[in-house]
């Protein structure tokens, strides 16, 4: 079945490709989808998924689904998923990940032209990973009903938090003192986390 909006790709992208990755750390892992206070501070921005393991590390995902019919609309979004995946180190989080997925409903010619551009953004992003290891990038293509995987570079470093207000953010976020709007997206979808 076709993926109708942004909230069924990240439902599948957290199924399938983040909940592996987390599930065999030895520390007990948490989840929270769409973040929207830290410490009792509404913050600029909803955070799609913040991963907790243990109280030693926190990671960011924002996610974009590209179906647009506008193909510099779709580009926006991608731009716009960066800066918001960026902005995720202001609150101290160790590891931010971009995760984009293309439409199979956008049509054959506006596909072509988004994976395009998204090849030609991936050399620009290796160098960014190169200087930021704490940053990341998956990018899928909805083929078939199924999620075709281009691109999955996990962060290999923790991003080095240098302020006494990113300190205090990491700190509220590793002891699970947040405010979301995500506990019906995780019911709806089915997304209970097992090894806490």
């Amino acid at each position: 079945m076709m993926l109708v909006n942004e909230d069924e790709f990240q439902a599948r992208v957290m199924k399938d490709h983040i909940y592996p990755r987390h599930i065999n750390s030895n520390s007990p892992v948490s989840w929270s989808a769409k973040l929207t206070h830290i410490g009792g501070r509404r913050i600029i921005s909803e955070i799609d998924l913040v991963v907790v393991e243990g109280r030693e590390r926190a990671f960011a995902y924002e996610f974009k689904f590209l179906r647009g019919k506008d193909v510099s609309y779709n580009y926006k979004r991608i731009y716009q998923g960066l800066g918001q995946a960026l902005l995720y180190f202001w609150y101290g989080f160790d590891q931010s990940i971009l995760v984009v997925g293309v439409s199979e409903n956008l049509g054959s010619s506006k596909r072509e032209k988004i994976k395009a551009k998204i090849i030609q953004a991936f050399p620009t992003i290796d160098q960014m990973e190169k200087g930021m290891p704490y940053f990341g990038v998956m990018a899928f293509f909805e083929e078939k009903d199924k999620l075709k995987t281009y691109r999955c570079s996990f962060p290999k470093g923790n991003f080095p938090v240098r302020t006494s207000s990113m300190q205090k953010d990491r700190e509220a976020i590793l002891a699970g003192n947040v405010r979301t709007n995500g506990k019906p997206f995780l019911r709806r979808y089915g997304l209970v986390l097992s090894n806490i």
